[in-house]
């Protein structure tokens, strides 16, 4: 693989292993910093994934454990690669063990050389055929990156290592990258136990004299005559000698002619000849095969962006950064429907307030939105098209009995003739007045310059009037971080009065610990019972307005007598409270 295409891979590999530390790790997904880099990167939701990944501060961290992971496997794959040209060596000492006679039986030889390896040659074609597509993990090559894999994460605990390890087992477990990756690690051991194996046949046969025969009970002699000649066409085309009829018929066991040295020599060729021909040739070829079409596969691999770890953060990385207004105007020949200006009354009397969300991450907030005195009937979310057409039905049947029905929408999101049309059908289907609430206001002020988020805004207000919406009812309230000024309004927004401050539980619980603490801060103060029987009358005196009050605290004794017993009640009580 070009420096450029191992580049490309790399990055996209970081991508996948924040993605996974990111599920390990949460707090791992909120880094605004990198969240710029992919919107200004630009292109494909892919590239700024990419770019977000490589600017992320967990970065530096993933390509070590990477690193780390991958010199792990290098060196387990190094062993077994050891191991294989040992395996090799011994199956060359095993074959060539003589028998009764001092012979060496060579169709023996021949099927503990080349038998096994032959046949698992067969199973992977068949194979790479069969499970094109699936996962891989079943080769010799599998097992060993497997070993490699567990053995990296037993090495390092770190939370980087383990999501490195878990994105890299996913990238080579499923794919084309996955099947050539073990091939080429299967095909290397194969390689290394015929180097093994031709070497230790070169070592033995020229320090040693071996006499080479065969036998049959059941085939006859011009069967191995033509399976010999067979099998040594190839190695004979290339140089390796091979015994011809005539040395054929005189190696068949028991043999009654003196060995003869020419006779061996051509024995000991001809198997040289057919581990190298039938064992090495055909591994090397299928090695290089296998290096070229995981260059290939690693080159087009490309992110699943509908995995969830990369969805999350599609609405962020695609924020359009040069035009944030309506960005797909109605081209030539287009008409919408715009229903006309909606002229009805709000009227809390008449039930709830109902709220749906539109492309709106509820995930992050409380929903339906908590404000005090509001009550809501929660249409749900209308994401797609079937929540379109759910909605709908919601609010022509019943939106009768609703004071109001709000959309609550993202700033964030591009106001675009999708949004415009599901705006529209809602109001033309709603009985109820309807208004917008645009969320997600810090968010893009985090993004963007104060005049582009004026221009979003804007371009919001527009779409809403053009959807039948009165300018009127159209709010910010960032639902993410309701202060008491944005609550105000959503209550405006459904037509019900602000909230007295010195009334609002906030405000009587932070009056009743500055009571508290004026009480702990006062040196003159003393804690006998007389004192806390007074601190205690101050607090329910703040809380008398409220009905409850009585069950809070009861009732304060008047007497001396029975004051310990209720300051120990009435003390439960305002720590209940507070």
């Amino acid at each position: 693989m070009g420096d450029a295409g191992h580049a490309a891979f790399d990055a996209r590999l970081v991508a996948e292993s924040l993605g996974v530390l990111e599920s390990l790790q949460p707090d791992a997904a909120v880094d605004d910093d990198a969240a710029r880099a992919g919107r200004a990167r630009g292109g494909s939701l892919e590239d700024r994934l990419i770019a977000r990944a490589l600017a992320h501060r967990h970065a530096d961290g993933l390509r070590d454990a990477l690193h780390h992971a991958g010199g792990t496997m290098s060196v387990v794959v190094g062993l077994g690669m050891l191991a294989a040209l040992g395996a090799g060596v011994a199956a060359t000492v095993a074959s060539l063990t003589e028998s009764r006679d001092g012979s060496t039986n060579i169709v023996h030889a021949l099927l503990a050389l080349l038998g096994l390896q032959t046949v698992i040659l067969g199973v992977w074609f068949v194979a790479m055929l069969a499970l094109r597509g699936r996962r891989s993990t079943w080769s010799l090559g599998g097992f060993v990156l497997r070993l490699g894999r567990r053995l990296a994460a037993r090495l390092e605990r770190r939370t980087e290592a383990i999501a490195a390890a878990d994105a890299s087992a996913r990238v080579m477990a499923t794919g084309a990258i996955g099947r050539w990756t073990f091939s080429a690690v299967s095909h290397g051991l194969w390689i290394a136990f015929n180097l093994g194996a031709v070497a230790a046949l070169v070592v033995t046969l020229s320090t040693a004299r071996k006499t080479f025969t065969w036998e049959t009970t059941i085939l006859s002699s011009s069967t191995y005559s033509t399976l010999v000649r067979t099998l040594a066409t190839v190695p004979r085309a290339i140089g390796f000698d091979a015994p011809d009829a005539t040395a054929i018929a005189a190696s068949e066991w028991p043999t009654t002619v003196e060995p003869d040295g020419e006779i061996a020599r051509d024995w000991s060729q001809f198997l040289i000849g057919a581990v190298v021909v039938y064992g090495l040739v055909p591994r090397l070829a299928l090695l290089g095969l296998s290096l070229v079409r995981r260059r290939a596969a690693s080159r087009a691999y490309r992110l699943d962006e509908s995995r969830p770890c990369f969805l999350r953060h599609r609405a962020a990385l695609l924020a359009d950064e040069t035009n944030l207004g309506v960005i797909d105007p109605a081209g030539p020949g287009e008409t919408a429907t715009v229903p006309g200006p909606d002229d009805r009354d709000v009227h809390p009397e008449r039930g709830p307030g109902a709220i749906v969300s539109l492309e709106l991450d509820r995930d992050a907030l409380r929903w339906p939105p908590r404000i005090d005195g509001i009550r809501w009937r929660d249409l749900g979310a209308c994401e797609d098209r079937t929540d379109q057409h759910r909605v709908e039905a919601e609010v022509a049947a019943d939106s009768a009995s609703w004071s109001i029905l709000v959309v609550a929408a993202d700033l964030t999101t591009t106001p675009d003739r999708g949004v415009a049309r599901v705006l529209s059908r809602l109001v033309a289907r709603s009985e109820a007045p309807v208004g917008l609430l645009l969320s997600g206001g810090q968010h893009l002020r985090d993004r963007f310059a104060p005049t582009d988020v004026a221009a979003r805004v804007d371009a919001w207000r527009a779409l809403a009037t053009a959807a039948g919406i009165r300018d009127g009812r159209v709010i910010e309230a960032d639902l993410e971080h309701l202060t008491a000024t944005s609550a105000d309004r959503v209550r405006a927004l459904l037509g019900r009065a602000s909230a007295a401050p010195e009334s609002s539980p906030a405000m009587l619980r932070r009056q009743a610990f500055a009571l508290v603490r004026g009480s702990i801060d006062d040196p003159d103060a003393g804690w006998d019972l007389a004192h806390r029987a007074e601190l205690h009358r101050a607090i329910a005196r703040l809380f008398g307005h409220d009905a409850s009050t009585k069950r809070w605290f009861g009732h304060l004794p008047t007497s001396p007598a029975d004051v310990g017993g209720a300051l120990r009640r009435g003390a439960d009580r305002v720590v209940d409270l507070l």
